[in-house]
């Protein structure tokens, strides 16, 4: 009898895998919770990052075709990271790694240069760091989880078992 969570040589260590996957998951809730956090401090007003991207959308700050792209596309990141927990929910977890790259690399991208602007916080409008900061520690966990789900699953694909080759589709994903 075999238990669930002992690694199984045919199968690789999935054990590592689902580490890598919980980090990913945990990272992917925690830059989404430093979404909602203050990024922006206004007078006495603090504005999550959608509050501040529409702010910056209705202003016509950033005239510059991606950088609308982006604005747009913020308020989708809710549904996006719930996409990306789905998929490590039901294991599909080299599909959740992917897209959680894809996406916290963009979110990343945002929060990290906010967080370096954000050092002068004495102004009437600054920068507030819980958010940019919650979402950049954020992001890299899920980047760093991700990339260990992505590795794991590389490694498992050939496995040596009693001197014989056994291939990936012999091989189950998780």
């Amino acid at each position: 009898m075999r238990l669930r969570n002992r690694p199984n040589p045919a199968n690789g260590d999935r054990s590592g895998r689902r580490t890598a996957a919980v980090t990913a998951a945990a990272g992917t809730v925690t830059a989404m919770v430093g979404t909602f956090l203050p990024w922006m401090r206004s007078g006495s007003v603090h504005r999550s990052s959608y509050e501040t991207a529409a702010l910056v959308d209705h202003l016509g700050v950033l005239s510059h075709p991606v950088l609308d792209a982006v604005l747009v596309g913020w308020v989708a990141l809710p549904l996006t990271t719930a996409v990306c927990l789905v998929l490590f929910a039901v294991g599909r977890w080299r599909s959740a790694s992917a897209v959680t790259i894809a996406l916290f690399l963009a979110v990343g991208t945002v929060s990290t240069p906010v967080l370096v602007q954000g050092a002068d916080t004495d102004g009437v409008v600054s920068v507030s760091l819980a958010g940019p900061v919650t979402t950049t520690v954020g992001a890299v966990a899920a980047i760093t989880g991700a990339l260990g789900v992505l590795g794991g699953a590389r490694k498992a694909r050939k496995v040596r078992t009693a001197g014989q080759e056994t291939t990936r589709e012999q091989v189950p994903d998780p």
